[in-house]
């Protein structure tokens, strides 16, 4: 009971892995690839892009799992920050998917809102480390 703020943060982490972080044409781009988005509309939006980004972001939410569970301090604090970055890398480059389909007439693009989800896991689990008074 005393770890649930850490794991609220890698269970909002996990389910923002499959939500929509953008929509191309109302195709879902997610980081995790659970819809058939690996290429969209011409290759302006390709999943190899951020694929690097989204195992390591798996990865390390998983890891995330077991430091909260193993009560390790220093080792919540890193992968809440690690998240952080690579989110940032992956919103760098959904942005520059933006600026392609401007050059298309007639091709929409929007943001989705699991990036606010993503931001509250992490931040729930920067959270949990940083309050966290024992280390083990």
């Amino acid at each position: 009971m005393k770890y649930l703020i850490g794991l609220a943060g890698c269970l909002l982490l996990i389910i923002s892995g499959v939500l929509p972080i953008a929509t191309i044409n109302n195709v879902p781009v997610t980081i995790f690839p659970v819809f058939e988005n690996f290429n969209i509309a011409d290759s302006i939006w390709v999943w190899n892009d951020i694929s690097a980004f989204s195992v390591t972001f798996g990865i390390v939410a998983l890891l995330a799992i077991y430091f909260v569970l193993k009560g390790i301090k220093l080792a919540i604090i890193i992968s809440g920050a690690i998240i952080l970055v690579v989110s940032f890398f992956m919103l760098i480059s959904v942005w520059m998917s933006s600026f392609k389909v401007e050059k298309f007439q007639g091709m929409e693009f929007s943001y989705g809102y699991s990036w606010l989800i993503l931001i509250a896991g992490a931040a729930l689990i920067l959270f949990y480390g940083i309050k966290k008074k024992k280390s083990a």
